[in-house]
């Protein structure tokens, strides 16, 4: 239920009724060491230039990416010199000038041999012979199927080690050494041959491979690919999966990208496998259903003292949390300062206009280890603090700190206020979000979502429950054009307000007030629904009747316009689609390709089929063996050939993935002929052709109608639609079209 107008104003009475608070005035002085957002809260000690308020409230959908906390000038001016001394193209150089600032610890860790319990097959003079000859062919031939069988079958490295790389695109890639196999989202296959062939011998025999096998396996996962591998476990057991992908985003996954859920994965790794554990956790789902904080310490107590003393980011864990006693700090969001793509090493570095860009990490196993050990280090650290602002920088000249524009410090002021002098409204740390007490004695929780920055999705979510013994239910409240636009303090504190006298103003948003009838708190207002239609008939009976009615006068259609060019479609539809409950929207005058100008916001109801025409029509007239760039994250770009569309929802990415399988593409993460890739962009490739059968139909149709039962209900169907669209499209024979389908040939 969407916001009205009336909300708005609700808030602005509101809040002018408020005193103002003496607070906002504050010296330059104390202003260093108050909130960076609100600059009324103390920090004391704490490290954070946030208060816990801002930093859950406010920090996620703030305008730009701003630190938690400070950054030493020391740090600061070294930065600045690496800036000034090497151009923004001048990669290797900033890197290398990084590096050389380091502790020789940073760049040695890696160099702890891990004695091995198999005996050596081959003598190292043998093993030389073997591995030169193997890696001479992986890098000299072009076929990637003979590349991916010649590191399946592996080579031996010095001191009797024996290592195999699994990139295949039917199995899940891996590192296997000596037997132990890491498996990994993505790993850098190809740059891990790079420096195996730049490495001495001395070196191959020095460097730990099982650490660093288990450290690249682990660093290409991100958090969509654990809802990934939770969705898939949840599959298995439920039929109804869809539904339980949108449960599933309805759960509380913050723990999923925490620093102490990273480093406990990683030394999860260590530990199964050390023989020396005495951690008996034989799946993941175990840690998946357990606090990262829970679970870390046992990990640690596996550990040997000199393991802990030899890693250099694992003993900085260990002081600045004071032998573990303070774990606050890993409580925060971890930052990926790496990524693996197309079987390489990148750093995420920050343009000029904000946009996420990779650079190539140099095949250095020096230079890897220090990124390694900066990427694991606490927050606040010289190391990381360095790294990350040279990363967030990279397009200045030098460092320029980042602090909230104006109007997202008076929200956090505002919401500051209302906190503080509304009895029944406060902040709880342990849960991470606003609770408010309802005149009617409902408790309501708003709860930020991490996850939905910078997107067209809700921002936050608005749970109640009338018993404290009782789970919160979720209350669905999308921002209408009012608001949505209105920095995310406002936002919270409007339906704070609301909330605060339910009683009052549950008639404000339909979705509240259906709450509190449902348990009994208020009679039912039959004014909220004296506007609405009559409930229309379901989705999935309109669309029986629909392809009935169009496959009986398919034939007739055909035989009625032999010349496509002149058919009134919009007429034809109209004829064909029996729209006695629900609304007729048709686009005329839409060619393709359809561009982002015409498919428009977030808030249109035709974006998504528009996005599949374009899709569908591209999908079908590329040949077998055609590439094709799709988005992996909001923001993203679908590219083939002459279309070009940004994708701004986790939803759209989805359904573009899901139609792009059903009609026969795949992703091809290791293919190397295009390098220049957006961070959230794969290259998928077409495998066979499939034609829109009753087969596929129905596929769309079990994929597509869920999702337009929530955004566009009254519609049209969205696959018939779709479907008539493409084959106008095909049937014209647009002269952009068939140029298209040439030069893919």
């Amino acid at each position: 239920m969407h916001f009205q107008h009336c909300n708005y104003l609700i808030h602005k009475e509101s809040v002018n009724c408020l005193p103002m608070t003496s607070t906002t005035r504050v010296n330059d002085e104390k202003k260093d060491r108050l909130c960076i957002a609100c600059e009324i809260e103390p920090l004391n000690q704490n490290t954070n230039t946030w208060c816990p308020r801002c930093k859950w409230m406010i920090h996620p959908h703030c305008s730009g990416t701003f630190p938690l906390h400070d950054s030493s000038k020391q740090d600061i001016e070294i930065v600045n010199r690496i800036l000034q001394n090497h151009s923004r193209r001048s990669t290797v150089s900033r890197i290398r000038e990084w590096y050389e600032r380091l502790d020789r610890q940073d760049s040695e860790w890696l160099f702890r041999p891990q004695e091995s319990n198999l005996q050596s097959i081959v003598d190292d003079q043998k093993a030389n012979e073997i591995r030169t000859r193997i890696i001479d062919q992986i890098k000299s031939t072009e076929n990637q199927d003979v590349k991916e069988r010649l590191m399946n079958r592996g080579f031996p490295l010095p001191g009797g080690c024996w290592l195999q790389i699994s990139s295949c695109s039917s199995l899940p890639p891996s590192i296997t050494i000596d037997g132990i196999i890491n498996t990994g989202v993505r790993i850098p296959d190809s740059q891990l041959i790079e420096l195996i062939s730049k490495m001495e011998d001395w070196e191959l025999k020095a460097v730990n491979w099982h650490r660093l096998g288990q450290l690249l396996a682990q660093l290409g996962e991100t958090l969509r690919d654990r809802w990934k591998t939770s969705l898939q476990r949840e599959r298995q057991i439920h039929p109804r999966w869809r539904h339980h992908l949108r449960i599933a985003r309805r759960r509380n996954r913050s723990d999923f990208k925490t620093i102490a859920a990273v480093i406990s994965k990683v030394l999860r790794r260590w530990t199964l496998f050390s023989g020396k554990s005495d951690v008996k956790i034989i799946n993941s789902s175990f840690e998946d259903q357990q606090n990262s904080l829970e679970t870390l310490p046992f990990y640690l107590d596996s550990l040997p003292e000199n393991e802990i003393f030899s890693m250099p980011w694992l003993r900085r864990w260990r002081e600045i949390t004071d032998y573990w006693s303070n774990p606050e700090l890993l409580k925060h969001e971890y930052v990926s300062l790496i990524t693996v793509r197309n079987g390489r090493l990148f750093l995420r570095v920050e343009d000029d206009d904000g946009r996420i860009k990779l650079r190539r990490i140099p095949s250095d196993i020096h230079i890897i280890s220090a990124i390694i050990s900066a990427q694991l280090s606490p927050p606040g650290t010289s190391i990381h603090d360095t790294l990350q602002l040279l990363l967030s920088n990279w397009g200045n000249e030098e460092v320029t700190p980042k602090i909230p524009n104006d109007a997202d410090r008076k929200a956090a002021r505002l919401l500051r206020d209302i906190e503080h002098q509304t009895e029944n409204i406060n902040f709880s740390e342990n849960e991470r979000s606003l609770l408010i007490q309802g005149t009617t004695g409902t408790e309501y929780r708003i709860k930020i979502n991490r996850t939905a920055k910078n997107l067209v999705g809700d921002k936050f979510q608005l749970s109640a429950r009338t018993n404290s013994s009782e789970p919160w239910g979720k209350i669905c409240t999308h921002a209408g054009d009012e608001l949505r636009d209105l920095p995310i303090g406002d936002q919270i504190v409007t339906l704070a307000l609301i909330c605060s006298n339910d009683r009052e103003n549950n008639t404000a948003i339909a979705t509240i007030h259906n709450f509190l009838v449902s348990h009994g708190k208020i009679p039912r207002n039959p004014e909220i629904y004296q506007d609405h239609f009559q409930p229309p008939i379901p989705l999935r009976e309109r669309v029986r009747d629909y392809f009935e009615a169009r496959d009986i006068h398919d034939n007739n259609i055909r035989r009625r316009h032999q010349n496509p060019a002149y058919v009134n479609w919009g007429r034809l539809v109209e004829n064909e689609w029996d729209n006695q409950q629900g609304e007729f929207r048709f686009e005329r005058e839409h060619q393709f390709p359809i561009n982002d100008d015409t498919l428009r916001d977030g808030g249109n109801r035709n974006r998504i089929p528009n996005i599949l025409i374009n899709a569908l029509v591209a999908f079908n007239a590329a040949p077998i063996g055609a590439l094709a760039r799709l988005p992996n994250a909001p923001g993203g770009i679908f590219g083939l050939l002459t279309i070009e569309n940004q994708l701004l929802t986790q939803q759209e990415v989805e359904v573009l993935q899901s139609i792009a399988r059903i009609h026969g593409w795949v992703s091809n993460e290791n293919n190397l002929e295009i390098l220049r890739l957006e961070e959230n962009q794969q290259i998928w490739v077409k495998e066979r052709h499939l034609n829109l059968n009753e087969e596929i139909r129905n596929q769309m149709y079990e994929l597509l109608a869920p999702i337009q039962e929530e955004i566009d209900p009254n519609g049209r169907p969205w696959w018939a639609r779709i479907e008539d669209r493409v084959r106008y499209f095909r049937q014209l024979r647009h002269n952009l079209f068939w140029n298209f389908q040439n030069e893919e040939r």
